[in-house]
């Protein structure tokens, strides 16, 4: 008995790439970051190709974006080429059904965590207060004379 199932849990890497093909069938291509244990205490993460068509692709077109967290349950399909003489071997997971393990407030929550945490950690390295920028420093030289102009000015609001 033959039998190809493949079961993977893990995010999307890339953007979904939504379109049909020439026979007007729904298709959606992206890439799954999924985590693998290569010790007891490492792991390496594997970037794997998944193709989802006509209800799946929707589903993926509709709902997820980089960074959502998928159970998906498919198939391997393996595409082989010819190119310059040489066999091209590509491997692919069909994806047969999708489920979404984090609800869409926990992943608008974590975007907006990642976001604001970048904000706050960039105003804190790079500026004394909201409204103004440090003043350069000048090694080994004397500060420029009084003819010296300031030539940037930056202003923040804090609603950004």
């Amino acid at each position: 008995m033959n039998y190809n199932k493949t079961f993977l849990i893990g995010r999307i890497a890339r953007e979904i790439n939504f379109f049909q093909n020439s026979s007007g069938i729904s298709t959606a291509r992206s890439v799954i970051a999924v985590n693998r244990n290569i010790a007891s205490d490492r792991q390496m993460t594997d970037f794997i190709p998944i193709v989802a068509f006509e209800k799946q692709a929707f589903l993926l077109k509709n709902y997820a974006f980089k960074g959502t967290l998928l159970a998906i349950e498919g198939s391997n399909i393996v595409n082989s080429t010819k190119q310059n003489d040489k066999t091209i071997i590509n491997m692919e997971v069909k994806v047969d059904n999708i489920e979404f393990l984090e609800s869409k407030n926990k992943q608008n929550q974590k975007n907006n965590n990642i976001e604001n945490d970048y904000k706050k950690e960039f105003l804190e390295k790079e500026f004394d207060n909201k409204n103004s920028i440090n003043e350069p420093t000048f090694s080994g030289l004397d500060k420029p004379d009084s003819n010296y102009k300031k030539i940037y000015s930056f202003q923040f609001d804090e609603d950004e």
